[in-house]
């Protein structure tokens, strides 16, 4: 069920996956949500004992696609040797994106403004209670950013550092004005979030 408590039908088309000792795991799931959307799923990895061994970096790679959106993620999970335990640790390059962003407001069920082509990317760092975003890169219709961000768990409350820089903020769509000095056309503004 969903946050506000709605209840969810997704019915799975498809489920394909390989694990077998020593080879590499791979699962390809297609479904739809709520009718509503289809969705699609490819993930890859290296073999089960590696990742159990965790003698060296675990390779894993994420597709998915739904409503003309797209999310991809590559990466490893580190190596961590050893019968202690261990935090969850590996590093990614990310990116996420669709052309139209209010394509997915049936399938989010929300209002979305004209926002255009949207699009998030960057690399992606986690340790255990630690996570930090490098070389962040985002555009949402005319806006684009740029930044860092460190985020720590495992704390009373989350703690959140970082810099966003916007070389151009575009508030139109969510005014509905169309005209350039609504926009904030050419507007650039560094953000420090700490």
């Amino acid at each position: 069920s969903g946050a506000d408590g709605s209840r969810h039908a997704i019915v799975f088309e498809r489920v394909e996956g390989t694990a077998g000792a020593g080879q590499p795991v791979a699962l390809a799931l297609a479904m739809a949500v709520d009718a509503r959307a289809r969705v699609a799923v490819e993930l890859s990895g290296g073999s089960i004992d590696a990742l159990v061994d965790g003698d060296a970096p675990w390779p894993l790679s994420l597709r998915a696609t739904m409503a003309g959106s797209a999310l991809a993620l590559e990466g490893a999970i580190d190596a961590a040797p050893g019968d202690a335990p261990r935090p969850l640790a590996g590093h990614f390059t990310f990116g996420i994106g669709t052309p139209d962003a209010q394509s997915l407001a049936p399938v989010l069920r929300a209002t979305i403004p004209p926002l255009g082509p949207t699009s998030l990317a960057g690399r992606v760092r986690l340790h255990g209670d630690r996570l930090t975003v490098d070389d962040l890169v985002g555009t949402m219709g005319e806006s684009r950013l740029d930044g860092a961000l460190r985020v720590a768990f495992g704390q009373e409350r989350i703690g959140v550092a970082g810099r966003l820089d916007v070389s151009r903020l575009d508030l139109g769509p969510f005014f509905g004005a169309a005209d350039a000095s609504a926009r904030g056309a050419g507007a650039r503004t560094t953000t420090v979030v700490d």
